[in-house]
């Protein structure tokens, strides 16, 4: 599983989303209860704009580690992006109860 997280993380890195997600999801495969997997594919998802796709991993995800902050802005950015205002706006309100100051800023531009 690790050989394919860093081989995913590699071409995320590079715009090889596709790529990426191939080697995500293999990686999914062989440890299932790793949120960080769903994480990293959630972003490649969000990269080819598959927000769908990507809320699913983030909240696959938060459902393995409710505490992960980041993944709940990550989230809240693609309920934005697919036009889920309210719903971003309640993830962005988590992200920052727990502890990611960067979406103190999205709230303010996003959320009236």
């Amino acid at each position: 599983a690790d050989a394919y997280c860093n081989r995913g993380n590699s071409k995320r890195k590079t715009n090889d989303n596709k790529g990426a997600i191939m080697d995500y999801s293999n990686a999914i495969e062989l440890n299932p209860k790793d949120p960080r997997l769903l994480y990293w594919r959630g972003l490649a998802q969000q990269n080819l704009k598959d927000y769908k796709k990507a809320i699913q991993d983030y909240t696959k995800a938060i459902d393995l580690a409710p505490k992960h902050a980041q993944t709940y802005s990550a989230r809240a950015m693609s309920k934005f992006l697919s036009g889920d205002s309210a719903g971003a706006c309640i993830d962005w309100g988590k992200a920052l109860e727990l502890g990611d100051k960067t979406a103190y800023d999205e709230i303010q531009k996003n959320c009236k």
